[in-house]
């Protein structure tokens, strides 16, 4: 018992001080939490009836969410630039432990806590404290839609609500209906029109021009061909491919890889997760550093493994290393994390089905054995009644 505590207190501590590292390492660059000024921008804009996508944050970034995402930030214009980074930061640490928690379910706390410590040391977690992002939130949103047993609200609203606020959520409404879960997708597709419905009731005009127009305009986020883009696109289009065979690549590798997610769920519905946020990473037409979160569900599975501890230690291991800051150079990074995702993509699936997970892991019944859209109301593990 002693042990355990010992453990927990360690892996505990540790991915406290490597979060807090990332957050004073974040507050001491010259340019402060960039991304986050760019949310305050825009809430300024709509408190002073400016137009909300021609605001420019500290780093000359565009507002590029839907309207709805600024009704929902707004309240970040309202303490100093500083606090309210570090309030996003510690919301985006706690996101991170509930994350893994819900992903393991049944395991030590310190299991939990070591896997969160690793989460911490990538790149994706890292540059998310620094520039002031809430991926890390959207994902929990996705996480505890999918993966709550008997949840108090209509299983699907998260995920239409987190699609609301940034459309790259939209491959859960689409793993919703490969599974077929069509219930829950047609709940998730109202949420997001009442989320559309109630920006345009308060943001009219800013609202019709974004999705009429704005929300198609993919050079508004960045350079597809940039360096630092970890998409298929920007690697293929950055090393001279037409950008039409870039997105029939992304095309047919969005149809596949979310169908393998889809197959995934029966025995590893974390799994699942995973490997349709790395393969929304992968097909976006940009991907930054920030947006592959999806590595915490990636060490969460690894850990839930029926291998020994020791093999499943060494997959958390080479999983943080892979995603870590390998190189200072920038394209070489970005490429390395795209061909580290698509690998992910593709053995995810194939590992769980060779390796059945342990019930931390969230193992559940394929939903599309049960009839009609009704969804198993529990994880059950290997040997459950």
């Amino acid at each position: 018992m002693r042990g355990r505590w010992l453990a927990a207190g360690v892996a505990w501590a540790a991915a406290v001080l490597l979060a807090a590292l990332a957050v004073y390492t974040a507050t001491r660059r010259p340019d402060l939490f960039p991304d986050l000024t760019v949310y305050r921008a825009g809430a300024g804009a709509i408190e002073h009836g400016g137009d909300l996508y021609r605001v420019h944050g500290s780093n000359q970034g565009g507002f590029t969410y839907p309207p709805f995402a600024v009704l929902v930030l707004w309240p970040l214009r309202l303490p100093p630039l500083l606090v309210s980074g570090l309030i996003v930061a510690a919301l985006s640490f706690l996101a991170a432990v509930v994350t893994a928690r819900v992903a393991l379910r049944s395991v030590p706390v310190w299991v939990v806590g070591a896997v969160v410590a690793c989460a911490m040391q990538t790149v994706a977690f890292r540059n998310s404290y620094a520039f002031g992002q809430i991926g890390v939130l959207l994902m929990l949103l996705a996480v505890l839609d999918l993966l709550t047993d008997d949840p108090p609200w209509p299983r699907g609203m998260l995920i239409g609500i987190a699609v609301g606020i940034k459309l790259t959520p939209g491959v859960f409404v689409i793993l919703l209906l490969l599974t077929r879960q069509r219930r829950e997708a047609a709940t998730a597709v109202a949420a997001l029109a009442t989320s559309i419905a109630l920006a345009a009731l308060i943001l009219p005009v800013q609202s019709w021009r974004y999705w009429t127009d704005l929300a198609w305009h993919t050079g508004r986020v960045g350079d597809i061909t940039s360096g630092r883009n970890r998409s298929l696109w920007g690697v293929l289009t950055h090393a001279g491919t037409p950008t039409e065979v870039a997105a029939a690549v992304a095309v047919v590798v969005a149809v596949l890889g979310l169908w393998w997610a889809s197959t995934a769920y029966r025995w590893s519905p974390v799994a699942a997760i995973a490997t349709a946020g790395l393969t929304g990473c992968l097909v976006a037409p940009i991907t930054w550093t920030h947006h592959l979160v999806w590595v915490l569900l990636v060490l969460c599975v690894a850990m839930s493994l029926r291998l020994h501890i020791l093999w499943r230690a060494g997959l958390v291991a080479a999983t943080t290393i892979a995603f870590a800051r390998l190189s200072p150079d920038t394209h070489l990074l970005a490429v390395l994390q795209a061909a580290n995702s698509a690998v992910l993509v593709i053995a995810l699936p194939w590992i769980v089905r060779r390796r059945t997970i342990v019930p931390a892991a969230g193992s559940a019944p394929d939903p599309r054995a049960a009839s009609g859209s009704d969804r198993p109301h529990s994880h059950q593990g290997p040997g459950s009644a």
